[in-house]
């Protein structure tokens, strides 16, 4: 709905229990904002009975609709227990959106002040107060979005990643 706070929230699978979808919809019903929808972005169906409005997308496997997906929301969250990278965080914050998530996977590295919140716990508790923080700030989905162009730019990382190996070799 085009009046309502948006999170988006992506899982290849939207069951996985260690993405924290269920954390996410408890944090937000704890919220007692009705205008509050939730996004739901990857397979499977989600579980969960809830009153939060609930928009699940389907897998999505082109780069064009994922930003598209990604850019229907306000907020990206990721209330994961475990990642391997948070790549989806950082396509939120290519399409400009704040994020608030847990601290796993490099999440702390990535967020800061000036695109989202990391929460203090892996609690729905924390989640909730990260999601309050979240909403309170305004922020700069241009400067968002250009900071991630700049310092995770496939040519920026490459720049990385020849700098350490011309270290290695002196």
């Amino acid at each position: 709905p085009k009046n309502s706070i948006v999170f988006a929230f992506c899982a290849y699978r939207l069951f996985d229990e260690r993405k924290g979808r269920k954390d996410l919809i408890k944090a937000i019903e704890n919220l007692k904002d009705d205008n509050i929808a939730l996004l739901c972005i990857g397979g499977g169906t989600l579980p969960v009975e809830t009153r939060v409005p609930v928009y699940c997308t389907g897998e999505i496997g082109n780069d064009s609709l994922m930003a598209l997906a990604y850019s229907a929301a306000n907020y990206f969250a990721m209330p994961s227990y475990q990642e391997v990278f948070a790549q989806t965080p950082m396509e939120a914050m290519a399409c400009g959106l704040p994020v608030v998530a847990y601290p796993c996977s490099g999440a702390s590295d990535l967020i800061d002040e000036t695109n989202g919140i990391v929460c203090d716990d892996f609690t729905e508790e924390a989640l909730c107060r990260g999601i309050r923080r979240l909403l309170s700030v305004k922020y700069d989905e241009e400067c968002i979005r250009r900071n991630m162009e700049v310092n995770y730019s496939p040519s920026h990382i490459a720049r990385q990643y020849l700098d350490v190996y011309k270290e290695i070799l002196d």
